[in-house]
């Protein structure tokens, strides 16, 4: 209950000398406040020491309640305040200007709390204030801005503790409002003023209206909208100042004249002074015709001149106002109902009476409106909710009977809102199966006419069109997933659970098409727009091809419903079902020779033909006339025999007469002889497509059961295979025809996609210059490119680096260009050592879609692998006899060892695997996506042949530079392979998929292949794709089929809108925080712990570091350390803090160092059970957990928050940075505030779906990455600083140099023993086993000394004490033996330190172990013999073993530079009564030696010690 009672009594208990525990006089306590606060506070640069000590004062006498007088008091309140204090610390940081005001507000203050809390808030909103600013143009926003930012944390903290109290202050609601006010200001200066450079007094003069009352009320939104038109009118209107005197138009490019000031369009300027030597306006004589860019003027022009950038700045603000001020987190509810109407009709797009109609919109998008509306409809207050509820529905009414059709914009955003409550409480099949009865009994309410008189009001009418709509939503999705295929990866239990699941599935499916029967056979008039929804669902999810195969298959097949709208002989219904499967385009007919040969091979296959003799006559005539033309009809003959001939197996029945005539074109080609320019391959190849049985295991084979979609996969791989026939040898699609036909003659060559060489990628991507090790390992430097570290190698272990831009000997360049070359910012070029043949692992094991190698996007790379597996997997239809046998040495043992086992399901898990991959990342349906593909393909056979321009191709022959033409039917060199990713990548897929030409391309493809262009099919596809504007039908068939209702909501998905981001490479570098940020969103998640495991981490070390065995640590739980703290509460919250940081982070740490973690550790948990060695950071065994996780979540926050600050940056806002932020915070007072918090369910994704998305002219999404890297930034990351970690290392008692025995000295004289008496000792001890024995005594001896009187006792006299009296009197150990007769009769306690030493270098194999490797580095040989040299002037009895002592004791962290000297470092050690500076002796000790080589200089100096 009293702390600082408690904490006295624990004083009193220890019955300390000198009184400290005592009562003090005032001077004295506050001498020693100063020094507490010196040792906890962190320093700052804008509050002192003294000011800081005042605050912690007076703060404890309010919290006692009068003047405090003991020292366990200062600590307890402080303990109590810390986080308040460290508040009020933040507040001077943030804005130093308040200083003088906090001090003066504690130092009158009666009581601490949030009374306070407030006051001192309300000063720093009063010094914020904008109208106290100095501000004179945009530049001076940044500093006002940087100390908002800083400070916002810690008031909305303090206002977030005021209004959790049970009592709030009476202040709490005034002091809330003004801080909203000035976040309002913020905000606007942020959005509006900064972007579109807005000078200060024209922002301070357009927010003054909202300065006063209320924000949240009817006025001050109308205030916001009058205010955009307003700053329209200022900054947008041209005036004369934006307009030339000579052309009277706007400004494009301005300049001004020098001689006479004015300001001019440059090209109608220059123009009259090419012709004139007079002044425009005055035809006076031109001194000079000197003009300059009017640099101000078009700075201005280009951020106001257009209309587009103050409606996105008025959106965004309006936005902010809307969503989080009217109905964010504030907790505060609107209260107003004139604001609730202001905003309904915003909705309805109404005008209230007087209002004009604003010079500037500022109405939300439609995700936007629907949520707003139902933030409108859910307001707690029940009179305002009534009131809302019927404006809405008034409105409604209005705006319908005003359009004279339902399906207006706010009648659709109701729908949507009704929608959003349904799809809440009906989430399932079975819920809803159970919805549908409700839904058929209200049919009724799907009428609404507008002659005459209504039934039921639009609002009734909306609600059942949009519950409606939700259960067909369900019932698409059900459908979905009943025809999905299971997964290639997924096991064989798996599958069979699968099925199980998948009967389930269709017998609920069954049940809701039964139920639903009536509503798809309604007779209200907007029937067919409801069956429209339905088939809208199916193809949005598979595309128009599996639409087609639902409509053919169970439940759908037999619904009556379908089965009369069929029978209604709605043509364009009955035209895009077809009759069959079969494809409804054709992709090989502009290929060279198709139409010959597919009017010949239709005369052959014709049932009045006796033969092929046209097919016969056109191959003669081609081979003997025009053999250049023979790869063409090689695969024209393919491609028609697929068409007409191997299609014809997806038909459920064929007629006997069309079997015979295949075989019969089977036995032709086997036979005539008019076929001879086709290899064996080849003749194979094709009878496959006359019905020839397929070789096992070919498992791609169409049938009878074959799905659209798997037509839609099967043509791709013969579009490859026609590629590669149609391919000559200089053109590099003939790759594709050694993949099928020759796979063993690509054994040792290089295939396109395959891993890359790590080392080449990371020079690639790294960029710096790169080095290796003396053991051959790399290693790259960046910056400079030249060493200024000594660090170690992370495979061997070395010293690698250099000091001083010099390599260390043994390092050379990677590069051996650059080999010899000193100079700065070199980069290094590595060779490229990928594996040759074939080396990809199984498709079950490739996780990420985003995986590329080298420079190919993703798209790209799956293409890729996409037609090379086609390819692969073809070559198995030829002498599947030999063909396992032929491609087995192409694969890699490595990599691919499922694939030596059955190579034809390897390949086709990875055509299956890549294909799926590739639909999702151009996020078409698999129809779409197939059309591209096969545009692509015949693209690319036409491409000009560009062998001959390659410099792969190129070779010497007797001395000189020859061309050689060579072929593609093999990648054998690096640069062939490499211009083959390029070529089929950057210069075909990536155009070809680009997101701003893809819906053209994908156009021009349906009309290049369609058989027919205009038919009635592609006006009910148009339909169906809404690719037809609601908004110009006509106001009849809006009345009649609500069509506007019934259009198709796509679902916001997060992983959808990653997918967009990461499809355009440059969006990367345009939106580097937003890319990474959900690229590594699961690993950021451990980030918002980070402050509290600091906090853990530091509490272990402060209780545990030199007070435990590491034994007893390990025995040691987590859990009964928390309960033996002080204080407990903070113990365990912290833990808290930890265990979750371990939870989300410790799965992504693979290494420690150099070293990989240990399957046990990396497998470990952390809970209360656990080890708190598992915590407590250490170099070695368990102790890399604790230091592992540090590492890792340090390194993490800082490469994120160097995004950050780069995009800040890069974004124009430079304002915002400034001298004065805190860019870099020490890990010792790293807070809360400092950590990467974000919320990404709650806010940023609720943020992007209803203000990053809009919906195109074609339907398709159109997301605002900026938008939503902005919000990112601006709501969770601005003002996050970097953290230095500083990390101390655990030390157990046992650990060998862990006893620490400066203070000792301190305590206790010490004095050296002879060397006589410590081989004496030495020798009777024996053995290090003895020695250890020995130490762990004297550890005790040394713990009891140290502890003697704590810290605040200098000396004690006791060193004429035998140690042995001193262990059995004072430690009461009775039975002890050092196992030494010297130790037991000449040693005393002041002989300690001297023995202590003696036994660790008689015990410990390197005495230096634990000193930090940036200060062992090795002495060159003049350096090292000028040690030797002046060895013999220097003392060496005293330097040596005090030299020993500071580098074991002070140099375990890197506390030093290593370019000090170490002379400045040993100077000031004491020895005897003097410092070594003072001792005439250590002149010789040479000056300029750094410290980086104080162990070998030890090492040296002890030698010449010993050698006498």
């Amino acid at each position: 209950q009293n702390p600082a009672k408690s904490l006295q009594v624990q004083f009193s208990l220890l019955n300390w000398e000198f009184g400290i525990a005592d009562k003090m006089d005032e001077s004295s306590l506050k001498r020693y406040a100063y020094d507490f606060t010196s040792m906890n506070c962190a320093f700052s640069a804008h509050i002192n020491r003294d000011q800081q000590t005042q605050l912690l004062w007076k703060m404890a006498n309010l919290v006692k309640g009068e003047s405090v007088c003991y020292i366990s008091e200062i600590h307890a309140y402080f303990w109590q305040m810390e986080t308040t204090l460290t508040a009020y610390y933040g507040l001077v940081d943030a804005v130093p200007e308040c200083l003088n005001m906090i001090l003066r507000a504690v130092e009158e203050a009666k009581s601490h709390g949030c009374g306070l809390d407030l006051t001192l808030v309300a000063h720093v909103i009063s010094i914020l204030s904008p109208i106290k600013q100095d501000w004179k143009s945009c530049e001076d926003y940044g500093d006002w801005m940087t100390k908002f930012e800083d400070v916002r944390p810690i008031v909305e903290g303090l206002l977030s503790i005021s209004a959790r109290q049970e009592s709030p202050p009476a202040t709490l609601e005034e002091t809330q409002n003004a801080w909203e006010k000035l976040l309002f200001t913020y905000t606007f200066i942020r959005d509006v003023s900064v972007p579109m450079k807005v000078d200060p007094e024209l922002t301070l003069r357009t927010l003054e209206p909202t300065t006063k009352g209320e924000l949240r009320t009817s006025a001050i939104f109308r205030a916001i909208v009058k205010l955009f038109s307003d700053l329209r009118f200022e900054i947008i209107n041209p005036s004369d100042d934006y307009i030339c005197p000579i052309t009277l138009e706007p400004f494009k490019d301005p300049v001004i004249l020098v001689s006479d000031g004015r300001v001019y369009e440059r090209a109608a300027i220059e123009d009259w002074l090419s012709k004139h030597n007079t002044n425009p306006m005055t035809n006076l004589e031109l001194p000079t015709k000197e003009v300059r860019a009017a640099t101000e003027l078009k700075d201005k022009l280009n951020a106001m001149a257009t209309e587009e950038g103050l409606k996105a700045a008025a959106s965004r603000f309006m936005e902010f106002y809307l969503f989080e001020l009217c109905f964010g987190a504030t907790g505060k509810d609107v209260k107003e109902a004139k604001l609730i109407v202001d905003f309904v009709a915003m909705l309805a797009g109404r005008r209230r009476k007087g209002e004009k109609k604003a010079a500037v919109d500022v109405v939300p998008s439609d995700a936007g409106k629907t949520f707003l509306l139902r933030k409108i409809m859910e307001i707690s207050d029940a009179k305002i909710n009534a009131g809302a509820t019927t404006m809405i529905y008034k409105f409604l009414q209005g705006t319908v009977k005003s359009a004279k059709f339902l399906g207006t914009n706010f009648s659709a955003n109701f729908s949507a809102v009704q929608e959003q409550i349904f799809a809440e409480k009906v989430t399932t099949l079975d819920a809803a199966i159970e919805a549908v009865p409700g839904l058929i009994a209200n049919l009724a309410q799907l009428s609404y006419v507008f002659k005459g008189k209504n039934k039921y009001p639009p609002e009734v009418v909306l609600t059942t069109i949009a519950h409606l709509r939700h259960v067909i939503v369900l019932f698409a999705e059900g459908l979905v997933r009943a025809n999905s295929t299971a997964e290639e990866k997924d096991t064989k239990e798996a599958k069979q659970s699968r099925d199980a699941d998948s009967k389930q599935l269709m017998a609920k499916l069954q049940i809701l098409s039964d139920k639903l029967e009536p509503v798809f056979q309604s007779e209200a008039t907007m029937v067919r727009s409801i069956r429209m929804f339905l088939l809208k669902n199916l193809e949005r999810a598979r595309g128009i091809s599996f639409l087609r195969s639902a409509l053919q298959a169970p439940p759908l097949k037999t619904c009556k419903w379908l089965r009369d709208w069929k029978e209604s002989a709605e043509s364009g219904l009955i035209r895009f079902l077809g009759a069959n499967k079969l494809p409804h385009n054709n992709p090989f007919k502009t290929q060279t020779l198709f139409a010959d040969v597919h009017a010949a091979l239709a005369a052959g296959l014709a049932p009045t033909s006796s033969g092929f003799k046209e097919l016969e006559t056109l191959c003669a005539n081609t081979f003997a006339n025009a053999k250049q033309n023979v790869p063409a009809l090689k695969a024209a003959l393919l491609s028609a025999i697929f068409h007409e001939c191997y299609l014809l197996k997806v038909l459920p029945e064929v007629p006997k007469s069309t079997t015979k005539k295949i075989t019969a074109l089977g036995d032709w080609i086997k036979a005539s002889p008019q076929l001879s320019f086709l290899n064996t391959y080849e003749k194979e190849l094709i009878l496959f497509f006359c019905w020839k049985p397929a070789p096992a295991g070919f498992a791609l084979e169409l049938s009878p059961e074959s799905k659209t979609e798997d037509i839609v996969l099967f043509r791709i791989l013969v579009h490859v295979a026609v590629v590669a026939l149609a391919s000559t040898d200089a053109h590099p699609t003939k790759f594709f025809y050694g993949l099928m036909f020759k796979p063993e003659k690509l054994v040792g060559t290089w295939l396109p996609c395959m891993l890359e060489d790590a080392q080449a990628m990371a020079v690639r991507v790294l960029g710096g210059r790169w080095y290796k090790c003396s053991n051959g390992h790399a290693y790259f430097v960046d910056k400079c490119g030249r060493p200024t570290v000594v660090q170690k190698c992370a495979t061997c272990g070395v010293k690698i680096g250099g000091l001083n831009h010099n390599l260390l000997p043994g390092q050379v360049d990677l590069d051996q260009g650059l080999e010899g070359n000193t100079n700065y910012s070199q980069k290094s070029k590595a060779l490229d050592k990928s594996e040759m043949n074939y080396c990809l692992k199984e498709a079950k094991e490739e996780s990420s879609p985003f995986e590329s190698v080298r420079n190919m996007t993703p798209l790209s790379d799956r293409t890729e692998r996409l037609l090379m597996h086609c390819a692969l997997l073809t070559g198995s239809l030829v002498d599947g006899k030999t063909w396992k046998k032929r491609i087995t040495p192409l694969l890699s043992k490595t990599y691919s060892g499922a694939a030596i086992k059955n190579p034809a399901k390897f390949f086709l898990d990875h055509v299956k695997g890549d294909w799926r991959v590739l639909c999702k990342l151009v996020r078409r349906s698999q129809d779409d996506v197939g059309l591209l593909l096969h545009s692509m393909l015949n693209d690319l056979a036409q491409k000009t042949d560009p062998g001959t321009s390659i410099p792969a191709m190129q070779v010497e022959k007797k001395g000189k530079q020859m061309m050689h033409v060579a072929s593609w039917v093999k990648l054998d060199t690096i640069p062939k392979r490499d211009y083959f990713e390029a070529l089929m990548g950057k210069s075909t897929v990536d155009l070809l998929f680009d997101a701003k030409t893809v819906a053209t391309q994908l156009e021009t493809a349906q009309k290049r292949y369609s058989a027919k262009t205009e038919d009635e099919a592609q006006v009910f596809t148009q339909e169906l794709l809404e690719k037809t504007d609601v908004k110009l039908m006509p106001t009849s068939m809006k009345q009649k089929f609500f069509p506007a209702l019934w259009r198709y909501r796509s679902p916001f998905s997060l992983e959808d809108f990653t997918l967009e981001l990461n499809l355009v490479e440059e969006n990367k570098t345009a939106y580097p925080v937003l890319s990474k940020f959900l690229s590594d969103e699961t690993n950021l998640r451990a980030l918002e712990y980070f402050p509290a495991a600091i906090e853990f981490q530091t509490l272990a070390l402060q209780k545990f570091n030199r007070a435990l065995t590491k034994e007893a640590a390990r025995k040691l739980t987590v859990g009964s350390a928390i309960s033996k703290a002080s204080d407990k509460k903070r113990w365990r919250e912290a833990f808290e803090g930890y265990k979750k940081a371990w939870q989300l982070g410790w799965k992504f740490v693979e290494r420690f160092t150099c070293l990989e973690i240990p399957d046990m550790l990396k497998k470990a948990k952390v809970d209360e059970k656990t080890p708190i060695t598992m915590v407590l950071p250490q170099e070695k065994d368990e102790g890399i957990c604790g230091l592992g996780i540090m590492n890792y979540l340090s390194r993490r926050h800082n490469q994120f928050v160097e995004i950050i600050y780069e995009k800040l940056l890069l974004r124009g806002q430079q304002i915002q940075r400034n001298s004065s932020r805190k860019n870099v915070v020490s890990s010792k007072f790293f807070a809360p505030a400092h950590a990467l918090t974000y919320d990404l369910e709650g806010k940023f994704v609720p943020f992007v779906a209803k203000q990053c998305v809009s919906i195109g002219d074609d339907g398709a999404r159109v997301y605002n990455f900026n938008n939503a890297e902005q919000y990112l930034l601006d709501v969770f990351f601005v003002g996050k600083p970097l953290v230095e970690m500083e990390l101390r290392m655990v030390q157990y008692t046992d650990d060998e140099g862990a006893v620490n025995t400066m203070l000792l000295k301190e305590k206790v004289t010490q004095e050296p023993l002879t060397r006589e008496e410590q081989k004496q000792i030495l020798t009777e001890l024996g053995s290090p086993a003895a020695a250890h024995a020995a130490m762990r005594l004297l550890e005790t001896c040394i713990s009891f000394l140290q502890a003697t009187g704590g810290s605040y006792i200098q000396k004690i006299g006791v060193g004429d004490k035998f140690l042995i009296e001193y262990v059995k009197d004072v430690l009461l150990m009775k039975d002890v033996d050092f196992g030494s007769h010297s130790i037991a009769s000449k040693i005393k306690l002041k002989h300690i330190d001297s023995l202590w030493k003696t036994l660790r270098d008689f015990t410990v194999k390197d005495p230096f172990e634990n000193v930090h490797a940036r200060y062992k580095e090795v002495l060159d040989a003049k350096e090292g013999n000028q040690i030797q040299d002046e060895a013999k002037n220097l003392d060496l009895e005293a330097l040596v073993p005090t030299m020993q002592e500071l580098i074991i004791q002070r140099l375990v962290e890197p506390q030093m530079s290593a370019t000090a000297p170490i002379a400045d470092f040993i100077g000031w050690a004491p020895i005897g009564e003097n410092f070594m500076n003072d001792l005439p002796w250590f002149k010789f000790f040479p000056k300029t030696i750094a410290m980086a080589y104080i162990v070998d200089v030890y090492k040296l100096l002890s030698e010449c010690h010993t050698q006498g």
